[in-house]
């Protein structure tokens, strides 16, 4: 699934039917920096709950654009 950076967690969690970790974010980039724990760049891979994220695109230190993997079966 593409997903921009900007789209609310909810939202994704909501059209996967996978549930993230309570994390004081709104947006996947959030997201995502909270569970790297460090500013991301293009190519980053990142292991969540229920799936995998891809950073395909970054711009002013912020994923604009990811492709999530459900890893669960």
């Amino acid at each position: 699934f593409l997903v921009l950076g900007s789209t609310s967690v909810q939202v994704v969690e909501n059209r996967l039917g996978i549930k993230f970790e309570e994390a004081d974010v709104d947006t996947v980039a959030g997201l995502l920096v909270h569970y790297a724990e460090r500013l991301l760049v293009a190519g980053d891979i990142i292991e969540l709950p229920g799936a995998t994220a891809k950073v395909l695109a970054v711009s002013d230190d912020r994923a604009t654009k990811v492709r999530f993997t459900l890893t669960r079966s």
